[in-house]
């Protein structure tokens, strides 16, 4: 969950994308939900979802896989 300050932060930078990146379990999907009804009418709102149940499984390059078809739609 994004925090009132966190949110108030996103909302006054300059930027219409908003790339959501969490852990692959239960939690994870909890705040990429959460996040998503919270910024839909502000941004565009991709996901990043790890191949493993979380990034810090994972090596940089699989990290770079999984952002990469994010990156390109940007």
């Amino acid at each position: 969950r994004l925090s009132n300050g966190q949110r108030l932060l996103i909302e006054k930078m300059p930027i219409t994308n908003l790339v959501i990146a969490t852990d692959n379990d239960e939690a994870g999907l909890k705040v990429r939900k959460k996040i998503r009804e919270e910024c839909c009418r502000l941004f565009n709102i991709y996901d990043v979802v790890p191949t493993m149940k979380d990034f810090g499984e994972m090596h940089p390059v699989e990290i770079m896989k999984n952002f990469s078809h994010v990156l390109e739609r940007i």
